[in-house]
């Protein structure tokens, strides 16, 4: 299986918090690298189910899809056999009612291949990643397959030793939290994380330098670029300033996939740059 490779991809590693699950132990959280959220959620060799929880924007997706292609490429993961990613936005991953189901391909006999080979060794060495639980409806983060794969309870399924990932926004990570056993907070750009991103996005020191002096210079641009989804936005529109026939191309394209509050967002960002 080939991983969809991401657009414009210019991966800054994100600061990771692990958070303490023990209400005595609060404000004993640490930061992490990607490559050992692994292995700093371990303890005692007990599953692991960790919640990778952020504000809309903050890169959970982009986190998500770089750890999997990571593992594809032998980089990170590599304790696991199977990691299989899946969008919660997904109407056929939400309507799942079999772990055939939640396996993402197209050919169902590769699906039943899979499935067989995970339940006969109990989930042992098997990541799931599962994006975007704020996109399940209350009722199904309450009651569901998924929600059973996750607490072990899935009938007819038995994997002891599977391992999740779940990403989820704060506001709908509540319904999560009993069943994970760890919880790592992606934190918000730095100063020397936004300097680093514009660095590798643009091609000339003199486009990064111009586009930082521009946005420093209005603070209340600054202050959004701390989110990686606004700075990239900012981006975006500091080229369109420059080239304006790219910029026509690049707003129809943006009127074509965003919502009419999304779109007008992006008006005002545009405005502020």
């Amino acid at each position: 299986h080939e991983w969809p490779q991401l657009s414009n991809t210019k991966f800054v590693q994100p600061r990771l918090t692990l958070k303490s699950m023990n209400t005595q132990s609060e404000g004993q959280e640490r930061e992490v690298a990607l490559t050992d959220i692994i292995s700093s959620c371990k303890q005692d060799n007990k599953l692991v189910k960790i919640l990778l929880e952020g504000v809309a924007g903050s890169g959970k997706t982009t986190i998500s899809w770089h750890a999997c292609q990571q593992w594809a490429k032998g980089n990170m993961f590599q304790e696991f056999e199977f990691v299989i990613h899946l969008s919660l936005a997904d109407p056929d991953i939400q309507s799942a009612a079999s772990f055939e189901d939640l396996i993402p391909h197209p050919s169902a006999e590769v699906r039943k291949a899979v499935a067989e080979a995970i339940i006969e060794r109990s989930g042992k060495k098997c990541l799931f990643v599962m994006d975007g639980w704020e996109d399940l409806a209350p009722t199904l983060q309450a009651s569901s397959f998924l929600r059973s794969i996750i607490q072990g309870n899935a009938p007819g399924v038995s994997l002891p030793w599977c391992s999740f990932l779940v990403t989820s926004r704060p506001a709908a990570s509540s319904s999560l939290v009993p069943s994970i056993s760890s919880i790592i907070s992606v934190e918000a750009f730095s100063a020397d994380d936004v300097t680093s991103y514009t660095t590798q996005y643009f091609s000339t020191p003199d486009q990064s330098h111009k586009f930082l002096s521009s946005v420093k210079a209005r603070p209340s641009a600054y202050s959004l670029c701390s989110l990686p989804i606004n700075l990239h936005g900012h981006h975006d529109f500091h080229i369109c300033e420059m080239q304006p026939n790219i910029c026509l191309l690049y707003l129809q394209l943006r009127q074509s996939h965003f919502s009419r509050w999304y779109w007008y967002y992006f008006y005002v960002i545009f405005d502020q740059i």
